[in-house]
Formats: structure tokens, sequence, C-alpha cells
């Protein structure tokens, strides 16, 4: 995160002493960090009412400090959204899920009871998540009420560390929201888990509302990161793409209001005193109505012209696309739309992104799958309800998603592969119809080849010329079975 903060580092994991580590690190920088991370979960999940907050502060036309800041009450509020749409294309780890073997082979109780803790719509979060914030918490739960697994997704946490060790957490800690305290008061809490404890705190105060022993056998958090941690428990998060957004955002509300205002002027009066202005009146089927000024002073109506470079705000859109571009190794090509007044449209039109989706899949394995199966492990055996987990080590088998092949991509490949003699049409009939044999391939080929030239030529379609090209002869059959292959160019020959 771009803002440091007292990290939480415990020597003794006694209650006593998390409650007083957490008054003296949970008091500063708590608000930015939390608005932080707000930041960047409101580009994916927000209300769009939240997210116009920050582009009127671009715009406000109070100059008074002291006073509230206001913006023109007709700004138009122009936004593309397209944090989303690269985190979308990003996070393609688990648009399928992985085959998860155990000891080299696949397990349906394994796999069943992770299906029922949900884990395929939480596997996609998460990736979105991680790719989002850098780093994400994800805590198992076995809730004893429902009798059911269920993973908790804090967007908001903070590990604790032991001494000298700052990567790998012993501990986290996050708000749950409103419980009520020892006085009946509701209050905001978080929830604390390590291998041996859970807590529950009152945030501010920090004191104990509820104490338990850990019932899962075992420290029930695991942490994702966008890249491999060596130095510190955080990675790198998106704020960079975030903030190209916001810059985009605002200079596409520029390009739309400075649009407005080159369709529908403003009118000046020059030389007319401010009291009198209420006395301009421009109508629709009348000429300009205009009252002397002071000492029948000249007043002189002018029409205001933005003076818009178009080619020059259009660029810094481009600008700014393309360096958000090339620090996400994504390939944004955008297009404007109509007139400029309806805005820039961006469309995402392609994505360079198999070796992160490669290197992610690594990091999961690493930091989700197998700490997640070594967790549920320990919980098969600590919670009577939940099914003992047999085996020693998890492997997985990431899908790839299946290509699907176009008319035109197909036509161009089979043309590049018969000029290359990499192929030849009666073997693609025959991949393309497996019941056929080479003579019925070599028959449907034949009869193709003679009725497309017919049509070709413009010849007249008479039925014997049809029913003549639908029957090849034997002697045709046997010559283009028997045909020699030539070799494929590059190839030499004994």
């Amino acid at each position: 995160m771009a803002t440091t903060y007292n990290e939480i580092v415990i020597a003794n994991l006694s209650a006593t002493e998390i409650e007083k580590a957490f008054k003296n690190a949970l008091e500063d920088n708590e608000l930015t960090w939390h608005n932080e991370r707000g930041m960047l979960v409101d580009f994916l999940y927000a209300q769009q009412t939240d997210k116009d907050e920050y582009l009127k502060s671009y715009f406000n036309i109070e100059t008074d400090p002291n006073k509230e800041p206001d913006y023109p009450h007709n700004l138009i509020l122009t936004q593309t959204n397209i944090t989303a749409k690269v985190i979308g294309q990003k996070a393609k780890s688990y648009k399928l899920q992985p085959i998860r073997m155990i000891d080299g082979k696949p397990s349906d109780d394994y796999t069943e009871l992770l299906l029922g803790a949900g884990v395929k719509s939480t596997n996609k979060l998460i990736d979105r998540l991680t790719w989002l914030l850098g780093d994400h918490c994800v805590v198992v739960i076995a809730d004893a009420t429902t009798k059911k697994l269920r993973f908790d997704n804090p967007l908001y946490y903070r590990p604790v560390f032991k001494d000298g060790d700052n990567v790998n957490p012993v501990g986290v800690t996050y708000p749950i929201g409103v419980v009520r305290n020892q006085k009946r008061e509701l209050v905001e809490a978080w929830n604390y888990w390590d291998a041996e404890q859970h807590l529950v705190l009152e945030s501010g105060t920090w004191n104990i509302l509820k104490q338990e022993p850990n019932p899962h056998g075992c420290f029930n958090a695991i942490f994702t990161h966008r890249t491999k941690p060596f130095r510190s428990h955080w990675t790198q998060d998106a704020s960079d793409l975030v903030c190209a957004n916001r810059d985009i955002n605002v200079i596409l509300t520029a390009i739309n209001n400075a649009a407005r205002l080159q369709g529908f002027p403003t009118l000046a009066a020059i030389g007319m005193e401010v009291k009198d202005a209420s006395k301009v009146k421009q109508r629709f089927d009348k000429l300009f109505v205009v009252a002397p000024g002071l000492d029948n002073q000249t007043t002189d109506l002018k029409y205001l012209n933005s003076g818009t470079d178009w080619n020059q705000l259009v660029g810094l859109v481009k600008s700014r696309i393309e360096m958000a571009a090339t620090t996400w190794n994504v390939d944004i090509r955008w297009n404007l739309e109509g007139q400029i007044s309806s805005g820039v449209a961006l469309k995402i039109l392609s994505v360079d992104n198999l070796s992160d989706i490669s290197d992610t899949q690594e990091l999961y394995e690493e930091y989700l799958e197998v700490p997640l199966f070594e967790k549920l492990k320990a919980i098969g055996q600590n919670v009577e309800w939940v099914p003992e987990i047999a085996g020693k080590t998890l492997t997985l088998d990431w899908q790839e998603e299946p290509f699907i092949e176009t008319p035109s991509e197909r036509s161009a490949r089979l043309k590049t592969d018969i000029e290359q003699n990499l192929t030849n049409p009666i073997d693609e009939l025959k991949a393309e119809n497996p019941d056929l044999n080479d003579e019925e391939a070599a028959r449907r080929y034949l009869r193709n080849v003679a009725v497309n030239r017919i049509a070709s030529q413009g010849q007249a379609l008479t039925l014997d010329s049809l029913m003549a090209a639908l029957d090849p002869s034997d002697e045709e059959i046997a010559g283009l079975i028997a045909a020699p292959q030539p070799e494929p160019p590059g190839v030499p020959t004994e």
C-alpha cells in the first residue's frame, strides 16, 4: 500500500498482549488505510453516486477556502470504468476450475467439499480482489450454526506478525460490523484469529468483548498476493490503474462539458452591471431585448466560444490510456464514435495475458490452494461434522479455455496448411466427419470440385451435367487416393 503504518508485531500471542498491541498500533493511519482500499474497491463495486465525489472536486467553482466546495449544478460527470474492464480481463485464472488431485488422483470428495462452500464464485472474487488490492485475506470458517464451511473475504484486514518475520502472518484482525458490548450498547467490532484463539474486540477501545479457543485446530486465514512477497507482506496494488482511470474521467468530463458550451454557447453582455443582467432576454421568436445600462451605457452582446482544442483533449485521453496499458501488459484499442459530445467510447479488444495467467496460477497454488488443503485437513480432524480429508499432497491441473475457431480463421488456416502441404482436402474431410473412409472422402471432394467448377465457369446447369459431376468415376477416385503425397517445404527427400 502507498501509506505506511505501524505493523502489528507481537512476541507473545496472549489475549492481554494482543489487546495492548492493538491499542498501540490501530490508532494512527487507520482511516487513511481504510480509505485507500475503499477507493480501489469503489471502482469495481460502489454505487455510481459514490464515484462522483472526486470528480466534483476538480470542477469546484468556490474559491473561498472557508466555504463548502461548490460545483456547477449542470455539470456533466462523465465516467468510463477502465479499472473494471482491465481487472475483469486480467482475473482469468478461475474462469475454469482446476482439477484438484490428491496424491496424483482427482478427488471427488475434496471437490464436493469445496463446491458445497461456494468455491466457484469465491475463487473468482479472490482473483479480482487480489489483482485490485495486491494482497487479499480469506478466512475459512466452519460455521457451527449452519454446519457449513464458508469463506469470509474481509476487504480491510491487519495481519499480526511475530518478531523477525513481517512477511508471514501468525494472526489476523478485521472489522465485522456492529455487535453489543457488555453494556448492551451497539459498537463496531473486529474479529481476531490465530492458531490458538478467537477474539472479538471493540473498535477504538480495543477491549475484548469475547474470547474462545479457535475450534478449527489451525490458523484459519489464507493470504493471496499479486506478486510473491519477500521484504514485506504487502505487494503492489492497482492504485496506479485507478489513478489513471480518474485522470481519464476528468478529461472526459472536461470534453463533454466543453462540447456542450461549443454547441450551446454562453451569451455575454459587455458593459452591463450585474444587477441589470436579468433584463437581458433571449427568445426563440423575437430579437434580443436589452434594457439600457446606467447613463444609457452602450451594451454589447457576444457569444463566448470555449476555443477547445478537441484533438489535444482526445490526445490526452489516448496518452493516459497507453500509459496504463503498458504498465498492466494490456493491449487497449479505442475509438471515438459519434459526436464529441457523446463522449469517448473505450473498448478493450485484446489482452496480452497468457504469461500473467500462468504466473498468477503458480501464486494461487502456493498461497491459496495448498494452504487451503492443509487447513481443511486440520479442520476435518478437529470439527466433527466436517469430513476428514485423506492424502498428503495436493496438485492442480489448470484447465485451459477451449479455443473456438471462427469460419474465417478456419478458412485462412486451411489455405495456409494446404499451400504448405501440411494437410490435404481428403484428410480434412475425414477429420470433420470421422465416419468417412478414404474412398468416401475422395468421392465427396471430387463432387465438390466438379460442381464448383461448373458454377464458377458460368455454365448452364443441366440435370445431366450435375449428375455427372455428382458421380465421379472409380478411376478418378482411385487416382486421387493413390496420388503420391508431396513433401512439406524444407524437408529433404532421400
